[in-house]
């Protein structure tokens, strides 16, 4: 699933970013206070589609768990098949549980930052639903 501009530019985020996905900021907050329902329709386009690159990273990283998981459950029963432990089992052993962490922690990232990539969508949807209401905006408050 996709090595597009967009995986590029997440990665890149995740990587030298410190904060990114944050659950707000001031200018996300001044947003959601002053912004026009353009500006809000646009960031809400923005984080659907920010949330369906994550999706897709996220279950390339889920298949990858799992892959992880299986090379290192085979690993561990070719080793135990042999009854007795050499030097290169446990280390592709070693190395495979490595890989496996890796996996797990950066599903875990993915899934924080979709969590948080969610809620403000959700936001973002109900300040843009009361603009439209209201028509001006004036009655936002940030809880």
């Amino acid at each position: 699933a996709g090595g597009g501009v967009l995986e590029d530019l997440i990665s890149f985020l995740e990587q030298t970013t410190e904060g990114f996905g944050d659950e707000t900021t001031p200018e996300f907050e001044d947003l959601l206070a002053t912004g026009s329902e353009g500006e809000l329709r646009a960031e809400v386009d923005a984080s659907q589609t920010l949330l369906a690159a994550l999706n897709s990273r996220l279950a390339d990283a889920a298949a990858a768990r799992r892959d992880s998981d299986k090379a290192l459950e085979l690993a561990q029963l070719d080793g135990a098949r042999g009854g007795w432990r050499d030097v290169a089992i446990m280390e592709l052993e070693a190395n495979l549980k490595g890989d496996v962490a890796a996996c797990r922690a950066k599903c875990a990232d993915l899934e924080a930052h979709r969590e948080r990539a969610t809620r403000r969508k959700k936001r973002l949807e109900i300040r843009l639903a009361e603009k439209m209401a209201s028509g001006s905006g004036s009655s936002y408050s940030s809880d």
